[in-house]
């Protein structure tokens, strides 16, 4: 039956006169809607509610299998398509999208089978309806009853699983059907895009299994053939896109301990430690605060856990960027207090690989009008067109410990101190270290933060 959520949202619904079947399903009142089938004359059996379709295709959705053959026995067509909606539905691809397998069981025989896929461009079979929502058992009741299923139509429902996440179903799929390799590449790639609504009731909440399931699902597809490094029509390697979201982390994992290869040269011949215009390697992507989506920041831990992985599978710390950034740069744009150290062991870490302390780029800042500096600046390629703009100020190539101490990345600038970077130069504007970090606007609701920079600058010998 609905959930509690279905019915409250299900409330202000079949008001009219011509749905008055549809509310007594909607209540579960099965005797007044048997009063009503018997009726002379009775209301239409067959009127299509948008969005819901007839009433055995609403009863086919709320699992209610003793409406459904009420409704069969008074002469309801199941195989009507439903009106609205993003697609059109007959009663048992209803019941399948809802996981209801009696009810697909039931409607399973009242037309051969090949008038389930023969329909309209937005026509979605109950094949592709249970793939989607994750219903493995009764897409394995199909592919028993029927072995004719198309080709094509299976691949879209490996498509439609792989970007779903739903594992299961994706396995009894590469189980039962063998596909070709442009196909598992395309499942790999989209199993490693965020999660689409595809309920009601899908808040777009993921919870840690979610991911999970996403993780294995990468996994599965690569164990299946599909080829972490492949790049299809010249798309930079997957492992940069998954580099740059903060969810991925576990995504990433698994693509590097199946083969992905951090230094994967493209067709078109650039290493991907160098592979954009300006630059931007993953190591660079993964490092930069800011998420790909703007309106979150990724967190010190996100950003070191992806970058390890990096790292340990032979990511080059070397990159400079065409606007002189270097990791350590990105690293120093995180506002943490590193109270377990972390952020300056890997400091430490990209200091002994060869990344200069020392190394100027020109510092982005947001406009005096800016509300919440530390989202939407730019990174990667959309730095160059941004660095034009009026709304930013672009002040003087500084080093790593300008930026870290108007950024507040104390893990940074303590492993800086330690490596014996130079606290008394100032930049062109005279202006030092210690006054950087009193005057960020990234840090002026941070008082205490900017007390701690500021004492570890003065103790190691910086000027106001």
């Amino acid at each position: 039956m609905p959930t509690p959520l279905h019915m409250r949202f299900l409330r202000n619904h079949f008001d009219s006169e011509d749905e008055v079947l549809h509310a007594c399903i909607r209540d579960e009142d099965l005797q007044r809607l048997q009063q009503l089938l018997s009726a002379s004359p009775a209301p239409d059996v067959q009127y299509n509610s948008y969005g819901f379709g007839p009433p055995v295709h609403f009863a086919s959705w709320c699992g209610n299998l003793e409406a459904v053959e009420m409704l069969l026995a008074a002469g309801a067509d199941p195989l009507l398509v439903s009106e609205g909606g993003e697609e059109q539905l007959i009663a048992i691809a209803f019941a399948a999208a809802r996981g209801h397998r009696d009810i697909v069981k039931r409607l399973w025989g009242f037309c051969p089978p090949e008038v389930y896929v023969r329909r309209g461009r937005r026509y979605s079979s109950c094949f592709i309806m249970a793939a989607n929502h994750g219903h493995a058992a009764i897409v394995e009741d199909l592919l028993d009853w029927w072995d004719g299923w198309p080709h094509e139509l299976k691949c879209r429902a490996l498509h439609g699983a792989a970007l779903q996440w739903r594992l299961a179903v994706a396995s009894l799929l590469l189980r039962r059907t063998s596909f070709d390799q442009s196909t598992l590449q395309e499942a790999l790639r989209v199993a490693t895009y965020p999660r689409a609504l595809v309920s009601d009731g899908d808040n777009g909440h993921r919870e840690a299994i979610d991911f999970l399931n996403q993780q294995l699902m990468v996994e599965l597809l690569i164990d299946a053939g599909a080829d972490p490094n492949e790049c299809p029509n010249n798309a930079p390697p997957l492992i940069y896109d998954v580099a740059a979201d903060a969810n991925l982390t576990g995504v990433l994992k698994s693509l590097l301990e199946k083969g992905a290869d951090p230094n994967k040269v493209e067709r078109s011949g650039l290493d991907v430690n160098a592979i954009n215009a300006n630059g931007w390697t993953p190591l660079m992507c993964a490092l930069i605060p800011i998420d790909r989506r703007y309106y979150r920041s990724k967190s010190p831990i996100e950003a070191m856990q992806a970058a390890q992985f990096l790292l340990s599978h032979g990511a080059d710390t070397g990159t400079v960027t065409e606007e002189g950034l270097t990791p350590l740069h990105v690293l120093s744009l995180h506002r943490d207090k590193d109270v377990n150290g972390k952020v300056a062991d890997l400091t430490r870490k990209l200091i002994s690989r060869g990344v200069n302390p020392e190394a100027r780029a020109r510092l982005l800042s947001p406009d005096s009008k800016t509300i919440a500096p530390c989202l939407g600046l730019p990174w990667g390629h959309r730095i160059r067109g941004v660095m034009t703009t009026h709304n930013m100020v672009i002040q003087p190539a500084l080093a790593p410990l300008y930026w870290a101490a108007q950024r507040g990345a104390v893990g940074v600038i303590k492993a800086l101190l330690a490596h014996g970077v130079d606290v008394s130069s100032m930049d062109d504007q005279g202006i030092s270290t210690t006054r950087m970090a009193a005057n960020s606007k990234f840090l002026e609701r941070q008082p205490e933060l900017v007390e701690t920079i500021i004492g570890l600058l003065l103790a190691a010998g910086a000027g106001f």
